[in-house]
């Protein structure tokens, strides 16, 4: 039928009154492009069936309304929804690469249709078939254009690669977006790496205490990319546990209860770069540790309540660094390179230091500055002499 259906249907339809006299509902199709084909009035009376009659390539258009089925996506479709007016309130599970969701909104999802509990969230990427997983799933997941208001996560890349979540609004989730491998036991089956978000806002994401509540959280993943996202109000930023070559840049991040952006045990190299962010009136500051090898470069720290903290790491860089309020605090790390920040005069100290003498080791030129006077750093050295020098900071 749906053969026969394709072939006579160049022009757009409304109704096909079927051989059993019932009736096919629109189907809008040219003839080198997509079908659309239309859940609501006068078209398919669930996802699920405009799904299923769906081929690969063609565009899903929901109505507005309010859906309540739980969805799976397993084809590479577009699921198109009209913006605020059309509200999931049931975890969407897409387990199909080349999936494209836009204009959408989830609302007031903690709990789904699924026997897990760790993966309640609006927009779910899992393998959901087969006996021998395959890390070739799920890749090429566009996000678009959608709002997640009062979820467990708004959007959780659970073992998904080469996915894009971009234009999209966050308020009150318990997270925002989660990157992590796929795990079976102890073992990772999918990977999780190369995944984008871009241009999203993120709006009080509150966890429980000071666990969770992150904008986004990116877990044992690897080149990943976060870009020219507002973060506001929320429990914390952006957290990075583990991974290899993942990227904040260009992110503006105010107001956050504990740290603006953290970052934990990454320590192979190029482990993290952060570059072009504004960490700005955050009650915390930028925490690092247990790291090594990672890049901290051209970003604005002002008004935030506590130190910049670089703990237990060792072969950073952090240069080009405007920083207005917070003193940078070295915190039992070595080898530090640390070269042309610009530190405008205040109360705080510029560097701090904990730890044993070897923890005072690191490179900090009279690139350095306050208010432009360069900081003058002196490491395990005797016989220093300044004469005239017109120092923003001497550091013995």
């Amino acid at each position: 039928m749906r053969s026969i259906l394709r072939g006579l249907l160049p022009l757009a339809v409304v109704f096909l009154l079927s051989a059993a006299g019932q009736f096919m509902p629109a189907v809008d199709e040219g003839p080198d492009g997509p079908a659309v084909i239309v859940v609501g009035e006068n078209g398919f009376g669930s996802i699920r069936e405009a799904i299923d009659y769906a081929r690969p390539g063609d565009i899903v258009r929901l109505d507005p309304g309010v859906y309540d089925e739980p969805v799976e996506v397993d084809k590479p479709i577009t699921l198109m929804g009209s913006g605020v007016q059309t509200v999931y309130t049931s975890t969407l599970v897409v387990s199909s690469n080349g999936v494209t969701l836009t204009g959408h909104t989830f609302q007031n999802i903690y709990y789904n249709a699924t026997s897990h509990d760790w993966d309640y969230g609006g927009v779910v990427t899992r393998q959901t078939s087969g006996n021998s997983p395959s890390n070739s799933y799920i890749s090429g997941l566009t996000v678009s254009s959608c709002t997640f208001r009062n979820c467990r996560q708004g959007v959780f890349l659970f073992g998904a690669k080469n996915c894009v979540v971009q234009n999209s609004n966050f308020y009150g989730c318990y997270r925002g977006i989660t990157i992590n491998p796929h795990r079976i036991g102890n073992t990772i089956y999918w990977s999780a790496y190369s995944n984008t978000i871009k241009d999203c806002n993120f709006y009080r994401m509150d966890g429980s205490g000071d666990c969770d509540g992150e904008a986004i959280a990116i877990f044992d993943s690897n080149s990943n990319l976060v870009d020219n996202c507002y973060m506001e109000g929320n429990s914390y930023g952006v957290h990075i546990l583990r991974g290899v070559g993942n990227t904040v840049r260009n992110c503006e991040i105010r107001d956050t209860t504990y740290a603006p952006i953290s970052a934990q045990s990454c320590t192979a190299t190029n482990s993290f770069t952060l570059t072009g962010n504004e960490l700005i009136d955050n009650s915390g500051n930028l925490r690092i540790a247990s790291c090594a090898r990672f890049t901290v470069i051209s970003n604005e720290f002002e008004g935030n309540g506590a130190p910049i903290d670089i703990g237990r790491s060792s072969s950073f860089s952090f240069t080009g660094n405007t920083i207005n309020g917070s003193a940078v605090h070295l915190n039992q790390s070595v080898g530090g390179n640390i070269p042309s920040n610009s530190f405008v005069a205040s109360s705080v100290q510029t560097f701090t230091f904990s730890g044993s003498q070897g923890h005072y080791n690191h490179n900090i030129g009279t690139s350095n500055t306050v208010s432009g006077k360069p900081i003058h750093y002196y490491y395990n050295r005797n016989g220093i002499q300044l004469t005239d020098a017109d120092a923003g900071a001497v550091l013995l």
